[in-house]
């Protein structure tokens, strides 16, 4: 006997409500196969605001969470986050675009040096890379330089250890530099810096340049540590203003 339409004979997975509206998120188990595990296996985060959310369930639930550039233990808890400690793998801070990811690698790992090493503020230098790691600028650019070396050392040894390498994407918009392409995570003048319309524009990364970015980064860090697997997320959260 033929059913009395196309939904009457499909599984529970075919249906919202049975499958996830009603269940706890954890009991979810129909809309996936595990491509592989990831328990026992060191695991790196990074990505916009939202990913901090991903690192913080994974310590709290016993994974093997990595933290390469922890806070020094004078530090409290307080102030570590002010100084973006804990928050992700390393001190990058929030990383919104596929473009600053693969340009981080390329950074950490000796391919890409940006023609703006800082940004000046109140007086001090700022990291145009992560803008606002430290709660105050730096008192020079030598001592921004010591901290930049040391954490794209931190970083590059994140790659090399990790197995697993969560990313969230957030944003397609970013600023660059019209002299080298830098990504930024902020606008300049924002948190540091000055806009100048001849040295920065706003891009609007597409689809295809997204999975380019991607595909570049998967490439450049396999190439120092082929048993890295890949996890990407996307944030939930809205976009606040747009260029």
């Amino acid at each position: 006997m033929n059913p009395k339409h196309p939904y009457q004979q499909q599984p529970e997975k075919a249906f919202w409500k049975k499958t996830a509206g009603s269940q706890y998120p954890l009991d979810i188990t129909q809309w996936y196969q595990k491509k592989f595990p990831i328990a026992q296996h060191p695991i790196a985060t990074a990505g916009s605001c939202f990913a901090q959310h991903i690192g913080k369930q994974l310590k709290d639930q016993g994974f093997n969470f990595v933290d390469v550039e922890p806070a020094p233990g004078f530090l409290d808890n307080a102030s570590r986050l002010d100084y973006g400690y804990g928050m992700y793998s390393a001190r990058y801070g929030n990383v919104y675009s596929s473009r600053q990811l693969v340009q981080l690698a390329q950074r950490a790992l000796g391919q890409f040096v940006p023609e703006q090493a800082y940004w000046l503020k109140d007086g001090g230098y700022v990291d145009p890379f992560r803008p606002t790691i430290e709660p105050e600028p730096y008192a020079s650019s030598i001592e921004l330089d010591t901290h930049r070396e040391h954490h794209l050392q931190c970083v590059r040894k994140l790659f090399e250890e990790a197995r697993v390498f969560v990313f969230t994407l957030g944003l397609t918009e970013t600023w660059v530099s019209t002299q080298d392409g830098a990504a930024f995570p902020m606008a300049p003048g924002v948190a540091g810096g000055l806009f100048d319309p001849q040295k920065y524009r706003l891009l609007n990364l597409t689809c295809a340049d997204v999975i380019e970015d991607m595909e570049n980064f998967f490439k450049i860090v396999r190439r120092i540590n082929k048993k890295m697997r890949f996890i990407l997320t996307v944030s939930p959260v809205p976009l606040m203003a747009t260029a």
